[in-house]
């Protein structure tokens, strides 16, 4: 259905074909940054968090680095959702000192690559400036909810490529006097 849909929308824009085809390329560009910065985000924090693990030995390392690489996915959820209840395995398993170690890995350095690397990707491929990526997440997040994390900084990177579609487009302005 996307090609019809495509071939609709350009049968009844009043715009020119060259200026749909720019919107398109950019929309496209848009859209594929977005999914490429969460898929690489979501590598890095499963390899990071795998070394944590590995260097601490947590049993399984292996598994809990695929895991966590697939669950990272998730903005806001992600990689927390395994090393924080592996902090609280270890210390059930009364080792306290690896499980501090363990938490303090994934609140400085895992979740903190989350923070800086979803943006700066995110926001760098998609022509983005990374403050307003963040913004497009959380304004997706209470606009659309949990899908909105995905949805919001690609609905203002296309506000962004409509408006400077716009000023290239515009006429100029005529003076006042």
């Amino acid at each position: 259905d996307g090609p019809a849909l495509a071939a609709w929308l350009r049968s009844v824009s009043p715009v020119r074909e060259a200026t749909i085809d720019r919107l398109y390329e950019r929309s496209d560009r848009l859209m594929w940054a977005v999914v490429f910065g969460n898929l690489l985000v979501a590598i890095v924090q499963g390899v990071l968090l795998g070394i944590g693990f590995a260097a601490l030995g947590v049993p399984n390392a292996i598994f809990w680095t695929i895991a966590t690489t697939i669950l990272a996915l998730l903005p806001l959820i992600g990689a927390s959702v395994v090393w924080i209840p592996a902090t609280g395995y270890l210390v059930f398993v009364d080792r306290p000192v690896i499980a501090v170690a363990l938490f303090g890995y994934g609140a400085l350095v895992v979740s903190l690559s989350d923070n800086y690397l979803r943006p700066m990707i995110g926001g760098h491929e998609a022509r983005l400036n990374p403050g307003l990526f963040v913004v497009g997440l959380f304004g997706g997040l209470t606009v659309f909810g949990f899908m909105g994390l995905f949805f919001g900084p690609v609905v203002l990177g296309l506000l962004k490529v409509l408006v400077e579609l716009f000023a290239e487009y515009r006429p100029p302005a005529r003076s006042a006097m």
